[in-house]
């Protein structure tokens, strides 16, 4: 199951009627291809730039999803990695692809409406798919920006047979974030490498599988048994040496304190010897 409707925005500026001017035209694969790019935090391009960069200026007409590929990797830095494929069970496919995040367009028979019908015609429409429950699949289609819901069934039948997967996770930045806390939680580090976070985001397809496996490896399973035992985990690097703080109040200056009586003595003509035997005190 998975639903996307939270990463595009809302009023789904790409619908082509809505829009208006020269993107109210033929340029389904554009729209749905922008849509799907502003849903991965791009800016949008306008659908009548693609046909124009892939088809020449004022081009009003179908693409192909070759070409879709081809706007992508040209005009978006770092895109996300994408496949074209033609699954025996096209509506099984995308179910899988969409829990593991990654969106799907889909190509369907369509009227001259672009009303999409559940058997051959010459006529043909892209739109992103935007959400399964485990039961119903909902398309948001791009030519009134309405969403169109259909079964297993009906959506096989509806469709062309090849779809446009764009394989980088939606809910990567999420799952990046529950990856370092399974990391910190279960293993009491941090993950190894970005290359790490991301494999472990990638190769699951649910949260809770994918933190699962993170727990119960053999490391976690080792972690979390020498906690239980209160053995002490490695120590860790010891932190950078604390400021000097601030110097005391100076003490006070040194007395000596002398006994002058026998001194007074020879003053006075006593002949007697003289005796230190007063005290010194050093404080």
């Amino acid at each position: 199951m998975f639903n996307f409707l939270p990463y595009f925005a809302d009023g789904w500026p790409e619908s082509q009627l809505a829009e208006g001017g020269v993107n109210a035209t033929d340029n389904c694969g554009g729209a749905s291809g922008s849509l799907v790019m502003m849903a991965y935090g791009y800016p949008d391009i306008e659908p009548q730039t693609w046909t124009d960069y892939e088809y020449g200026p004022s081009y009003h007409g179908g693409m192909t999803l070759e070409s879709l590929v081809n706007f992508v990797q040209t005009h978006f830095p770092n895109p996300p990695p994408m496949a074209i494929e033609a699954p025996a069970n096209v509506a099984a496919a995308i179910a899988d692809y969409g829990a593991q995040g990654f969106p799907c367009i889909g190509w369907f028979y369509c009227d001259s409406s672009a009303n999409i019908l559940q058997y051959p015609s010459p006529i043909s429409h892209f739109s992103p798919v935007i959400e399964f429950d485990g039961n119903i699949f909902s398309i948001r289609n791009v030519w009134r920006g309405y969403i169109n819901t259909f079964n297993a069934a009906q959506f096989n039948a509806a469709s062309v047979g090849r779809i446009l997967v764009f394989k980088r996770s939606l809910n990567m930045s999420t799952r990046r974030a529950l990856v370092r806390l399974a990391y910190m939680a279960g293993l009491g580090r941090e993950p190894e490498s970005v290359t790490a976070i991301d494999g472990w985001a990638n190769g699951n397809s649910d949260d809770e599988a994918m933190v699962t496996a993170i727990l119960d490896s053999s490391e976690g399973v080792t972690y979390r048994s020498r906690l239980r035992s209160g053995v002490a985990g490695p120590a860790g690097p010891a932190g950078p040496a604390g400021p000097a703080g601030p110097a005391g109040p100076a003490g006070p200056a040194d007395e000596v304190l002398v006994d002058t009586s026998q001194f007074a003595k020879v003053k006075h003509g006593h002949s007697g010897p003289v005796s230190l035997s007063g005290s010194v005190d050093v404080i």
